[in-house]
């Protein structure tokens, strides 16, 4: 399953909340925010959408990929305060 997609002038990218919890998602999204539009669904069971518009021009895939490594950076930091 392709977890990056291009539609039209956004990115789309498919988040597994068993890897990435909810408020994962959020943090990295928040970081989002000045350089994209973030719309969020899907069911926070199976699986989230995460829908991002920039909001001037960028590489949509290099946007998607960042995205994703800012999951990796706050469910790192998520594992880390819940240890200390």
């Amino acid at each position: 399953m392709k977890e990056i997609s291009i539609e039209d002038d956004s990115v789309i990218l498919k988040v597994n909340p068993r890897l990435y919890p909810l408020e994962v998602i959020y943090s990295a999204a928040y970081v989002f925010l000045d350089r994209a539009y973030v719309l969020l669904d899907g069911d926070p069971k199976k699986e989230i959408i995460v829908k991002l518009k920039p909001k001037k021009e960028e590489n949509l895939e290099k946007l998607g990929g960042e995205f994703f490594n800012e999951l990796i950076n706050y469910a790192d930091y998520n594992k880390r305060a819940k240890e200390t």
